[in-house]
Protein backbone atom coordinates (compact mmCIF):
# COMPACT_ATOMS: atom_id res chain seq x y z
CA UNK A 1 0.00 0.00 0.00
CA UNK A 2 0.95 3.51 -0.64
CA UNK A 3 3.27 2.62 -3.57
CA UNK A 4 2.73 4.48 -6.64
CA UNK A 5 4.66 2.77 -10.14
CA UNK A 6 4.58 3.60 -13.53
CA UNK A 7 3.01 0.28 -15.23
CA UNK A 8 1.13 -1.52 -18.07
CA UNK A 9 -2.27 -2.73 -16.93
CA UNK A 10 -3.70 -5.59 -19.57
CA UNK A 11 -7.18 -6.59 -19.23
CA UNK A 12 -7.81 -9.10 -21.86
CA UNK A 13 -5.94 -7.53 -25.46
CA UNK A 14 -6.52 -4.06 -23.91
CA UNK A 15 -3.35 -2.05 -22.66
CA UNK A 16 -3.34 1.24 -20.79
CA UNK A 17 -0.24 2.45 -19.34
CA UNK A 18 0.79 5.07 -16.88
CA UNK A 19 0.98 5.86 -12.77
CA UNK A 20 -0.78 2.25 -10.64
CA UNK A 21 -1.09 3.13 -7.01
CA UNK A 22 -1.12 -0.08 -4.96
CA UNK A 23 -3.69 0.66 -1.35
CA UNK A 24 -5.01 -1.64 1.16
CA UNK A 25 -8.06 -2.24 -0.86
CA UNK A 26 -6.73 -2.63 -4.86
CA UNK A 27 -5.20 -0.52 -7.15
CA UNK A 28 -6.22 2.62 -8.62
CA UNK A 29 -4.66 5.08 -11.16
CA UNK A 30 -5.40 6.07 -14.63
CA UNK A 31 -4.48 2.94 -16.70
CA UNK A 32 -7.12 1.28 -14.27
CA UNK A 33 -9.87 3.87 -14.40
CA UNK A 34 -9.48 3.18 -17.81
CA UNK A 35 -10.47 -0.20 -17.83
CA UNK A 36 -12.58 -0.41 -14.89
CA UNK A 37 -15.72 -0.47 -16.72
CA UNK A 38 -14.96 -3.40 -18.59
CA UNK A 39 -13.42 -4.66 -15.96
CA UNK A 40 -16.38 -4.56 -13.54
CA UNK A 41 -18.66 -5.83 -16.39
CA UNK A 42 -16.47 -9.00 -15.87
CA UNK A 43 -16.85 -9.43 -11.94
CA UNK A 44 -20.25 -9.13 -12.19
CA UNK A 45 -20.55 -11.83 -14.75
CA UNK A 46 -18.13 -14.11 -13.49
CA UNK A 47 -17.15 -12.82 -9.75
CA UNK A 48 -13.73 -11.68 -10.66
CA UNK A 49 -11.58 -9.92 -13.46
CA UNK A 50 -7.60 -11.26 -14.38
CA UNK A 51 -5.62 -8.34 -14.99
CA UNK A 52 -1.55 -8.41 -15.56
CA UNK A 53 0.60 -5.90 -14.33
CA UNK A 54 4.00 -4.83 -16.71
CA UNK A 55 6.03 -3.35 -13.57
CA UNK A 56 8.79 -2.35 -16.40
CA UNK A 57 6.75 -0.86 -19.67
CA UNK A 58 9.58 0.65 -20.56
CA UNK A 59 11.78 -2.25 -21.21
CA UNK A 60 10.78 -5.37 -23.52
CA UNK A 61 11.53 -8.56 -21.67
CA UNK A 62 14.31 -9.07 -23.86
CA UNK A 63 16.52 -6.38 -22.67
CA UNK A 64 15.78 -7.95 -19.14
CA UNK A 65 16.83 -11.21 -19.89
CA UNK A 66 20.49 -9.29 -21.09
CA UNK A 67 20.52 -7.72 -18.00
CA UNK A 68 20.59 -10.47 -15.67
CA UNK A 69 22.71 -12.43 -18.26
CA UNK A 70 25.12 -9.73 -18.26
CA UNK A 71 25.28 -9.05 -14.26
CA UNK A 72 28.69 -10.80 -13.35
CA UNK A 73 28.71 -9.23 -9.66
CA UNK A 74 28.04 -11.20 -6.72
CA UNK A 75 24.75 -9.67 -6.04
CA UNK A 76 21.00 -10.95 -4.54
CA UNK A 77 17.81 -10.61 -7.04
CA UNK A 78 16.79 -8.52 -4.04
CA UNK A 79 19.47 -6.09 -4.53
CA UNK A 80 19.65 -6.45 -8.63
CA UNK A 81 16.06 -5.19 -8.48
CA UNK A 82 16.44 -1.88 -6.13
CA UNK A 83 17.66 -0.46 -9.60
CA UNK A 84 14.50 -0.89 -11.35
CA UNK A 85 11.83 -1.77 -9.46
CA UNK A 86 10.40 0.09 -5.91
CA UNK A 87 11.31 -2.14 -2.86
CA UNK A 88 7.83 -2.71 -1.49
CA UNK A 89 7.11 -4.56 -4.50
CA UNK A 90 10.32 -6.44 -5.04
CA UNK A 91 9.52 -9.07 -2.94
CA UNK A 92 5.70 -9.67 -3.46
CA UNK A 93 7.69 -10.26 -6.98
CA UNK A 94 9.92 -12.55 -5.67
CA UNK A 95 7.48 -14.84 -3.76
CA UNK A 96 5.09 -14.94 -6.99
CA UNK A 97 8.27 -16.05 -8.85
CA UNK A 98 9.07 -18.12 -6.42
CA UNK A 99 12.86 -16.77 -5.73
CA UNK A 100 15.01 -16.34 -2.54
CA UNK A 101 15.45 -12.85 -2.71
CA UNK A 102 18.82 -13.45 -1.02
CA UNK A 103 19.57 -15.59 -4.16
CA UNK A 104 22.54 -14.11 -6.17
CA UNK A 105 21.63 -13.28 -9.52
CA UNK A 106 24.88 -16.22 -10.96
CA UNK A 107 23.04 -18.37 -9.57
CA UNK A 108 19.76 -18.29 -11.32
CA UNK A 109 18.60 -21.13 -13.66
CA UNK A 110 17.33 -20.15 -16.82
CA UNK A 111 13.94 -21.99 -15.95
CA UNK A 112 14.03 -19.10 -12.91
CA UNK A 113 15.49 -16.10 -15.00
CA UNK A 114 12.55 -16.86 -16.97
CA UNK A 115 10.02 -16.71 -14.32
CA UNK A 116 11.54 -13.87 -13.07
CA UNK A 117 11.16 -11.53 -16.13
CA UNK A 118 7.57 -13.19 -16.97
CA UNK A 119 6.66 -12.29 -13.22
CA UNK A 120 7.65 -8.60 -13.84
CA UNK A 121 6.53 -8.32 -17.07
CA UNK A 122 2.74 -9.88 -16.34
CA UNK A 123 2.33 -9.92 -13.12
CA UNK A 124 -0.52 -11.94 -12.22
CA UNK A 125 -3.20 -9.53 -10.27
CA UNK A 126 -6.90 -10.82 -9.73
CA UNK A 127 -9.92 -8.34 -9.59
CA UNK A 128 -12.52 -9.36 -7.33
CA UNK A 129 -14.41 -6.27 -6.40
CA UNK A 130 -14.87 -2.43 -7.30
CA UNK A 131 -15.82 0.43 -5.11
CA UNK A 132 -19.28 2.17 -4.17
CA UNK A 133 -20.76 4.77 -5.76
CA UNK A 134 -18.87 7.66 -3.45
CA UNK A 135 -15.74 6.38 -4.19
CA UNK A 136 -16.76 6.57 -8.34
CA UNK A 137 -15.05 8.89 -10.66
CA UNK A 138 -17.96 8.16 -12.96
CA UNK A 139 -20.48 6.06 -13.83
CA UNK A 140 -21.90 3.97 -16.04
CA UNK A 141 -25.34 2.76 -16.79
CA UNK A 142 -28.11 5.21 -17.26
CA UNK A 143 -30.65 5.86 -19.90
CA UNK A 144 -29.38 4.29 -23.48
CA UNK A 145 -28.20 6.26 -26.23
CA UNK A 146 -30.96 5.10 -29.12
CA UNK A 147 -33.81 6.71 -26.75
CA UNK A 148 -31.94 9.93 -26.92
CA UNK A 149 -32.12 12.29 -30.33
CA UNK A 150 -29.43 14.23 -31.54
CA UNK A 151 -30.09 17.07 -29.21
CA UNK A 152 -30.69 15.07 -26.45
CA UNK A 153 -34.45 14.76 -26.01
CA UNK A 154 -36.25 11.72 -25.10
CA UNK A 155 -37.37 10.07 -27.84
CA UNK A 156 -39.88 8.69 -25.02
CA UNK A 157 -41.26 11.18 -23.71
CA UNK A 158 -41.09 14.65 -25.81
CA UNK A 159 -39.77 17.92 -24.34
CA UNK A 160 -37.61 15.47 -21.60
CA UNK A 161 -34.16 16.46 -22.03
CA UNK A 162 -31.07 13.99 -20.78
CA UNK A 163 -27.58 14.74 -20.71
CA UNK A 164 -24.60 13.72 -19.02
CA UNK A 165 -24.03 11.22 -16.31
CA UNK A 166 -28.06 10.45 -16.68
CA UNK A 167 -26.85 8.73 -19.68
CA UNK A 168 -25.35 5.27 -20.32
CA UNK A 169 -21.71 7.01 -21.28
CA UNK A 170 -18.31 6.78 -19.72
CA UNK A 171 -15.42 8.47 -21.75
CA UNK A 172 -11.60 8.02 -20.98
CA UNK A 173 -9.74 9.78 -18.23
CA UNK A 174 -8.85 13.09 -18.77
CA UNK A 175 -11.78 15.87 -18.80
CA UNK A 176 -13.87 13.96 -21.21
CA UNK A 177 -16.45 12.91 -19.40
CA UNK A 178 -16.70 16.72 -17.86
CA UNK A 179 -16.78 17.37 -21.56
CA UNK A 180 -19.61 15.50 -22.41
CA UNK A 181 -21.43 16.29 -19.62
CA UNK A 182 -21.26 20.10 -20.26
CA UNK A 183 -21.35 19.75 -24.42
CA UNK A 184 -24.67 17.44 -24.01
CA UNK A 185 -26.03 20.54 -21.39
CA UNK A 186 -25.46 23.35 -24.21
CA UNK A 187 -26.49 21.18 -26.87
CA UNK A 188 -29.65 20.06 -24.90
CA UNK A 189 -30.46 23.91 -23.86
CA UNK A 190 -29.93 25.37 -27.59
CA UNK A 191 -32.62 23.12 -28.53
CA UNK A 192 -35.00 23.98 -25.78
CA UNK A 193 -34.04 27.84 -26.24
CA UNK A 194 -34.76 27.22 -30.34
CA UNK A 195 -38.20 25.47 -29.01
CA UNK A 196 -39.24 28.38 -27.30
CA UNK A 197 -38.58 30.76 -30.41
Amino acid sequence: AGVRARASVRFGSRVETGEVQFRDDGISGIPVLQQSSEVIEEILKKKSADLFLDLLPDYPEKTLKELLDRNRKETSVEVFLRGWLNRKLILPVLKKARIYGNTEVNALSGEERERLVRTVKAYPYTVTGFGDFEASQVTGGGVPLSEISDDFESRIVPGLYITGELLDVDGKCGGYNLHFAFGSGRLSADAIVKGLA
